[in-house]
């Protein structure tokens, strides 16, 4: 009888986890609209600005020491990489929840706010600080 009444909780706790992992992960979000452009030029905040040269790949980072502290970025003028990730696989900036910047060797992490970012702004929060947004809005191609 225990045995009878261990394979029904099994079963039933099965029954409660499966519904739960299909809305955990499901899957990436809808891409079939226009992919937009990569971001192209000057990008400003109040301490700092992001110079996209319009690749895809690389951008020239120049913030101040509090800006950098804020973001936990080194400080100054520099070369970086980043990529857009929806659930660690590149995606559109549009659709996705992280941004990564590669500086000599080091990754830092962002929060993407997908829904605020676009051709024209950035918004970003730190991975560790979720409600603190850095909004970077397009000053031109400058």
């Amino acid at each position: 009888m225990k045995t009878v009444i261990r394979l029904i909780a099994a079963a039933a706790a099965l029954l409660l986890v499966i519904p739960l992992a299909a809305c955990i992960y499901d899957g990436p979000p809808d891409s079939s609209g226009p992919e937009p452009e990569d971001h192209r030029g000057v990008y400003v905040c109040e301490t700092g600005r992001l110079v996209f040269p319009g690749d895809g790949k690389t951008v020239r980072i120049e913030i101040n020491d509090e800006l950098a502290s804020r973001l936990g970025l080194p400080a100054g003028d520099y070369e970086a990489t980043y990529v857009f990730l929806y659930n660690s696989g590149i995606w559109r900036y549009d659709q996705c929840d992280e941004l990564r910047i590669f500086v000599n060797g080091a990754t830092y992490r962002f929060n993407n706010d997908f829904t605020s970012t676009s051709f024209e702004r950035i918004v970003i929060s730190k991975a560790d600080d979720p409600g603190n947004y850095f909004v970077f809005e397009r000053a031109g191609d400058g």
